[in-house]
């Protein structure tokens, strides 16, 4: 998820230069993309930690 998280970064960064007005074309999905991203996938870190039922279930060397 912190790769997602680099993403909307870049994507603000992009969407709040304004050189052109392509920066929005550019940044704004690469903000939204980014950051929605992150987020479900943080979810999914959030009940691999704390949920053993879910860490078995996704990970396969773990279903023994």
């Amino acid at each position: 998820s912190i790769v997602w998280l680099i993403v909307g970064a870049i994507g603000f960064y992009i969407l709040n230069s304004g050189y052109s007005p392509y920066d929005i074309v550019i940044g704004l999905p690469l903000l939204l993309v980014g950051l929605g991203v992150a987020i479900n996938s943080l979810g999914s870190d959030v009940l691999s930690v704390f949920s053993p039922k879910f860490y078995k279930g996704v990970c396969p060397l773990c279903r023994d």
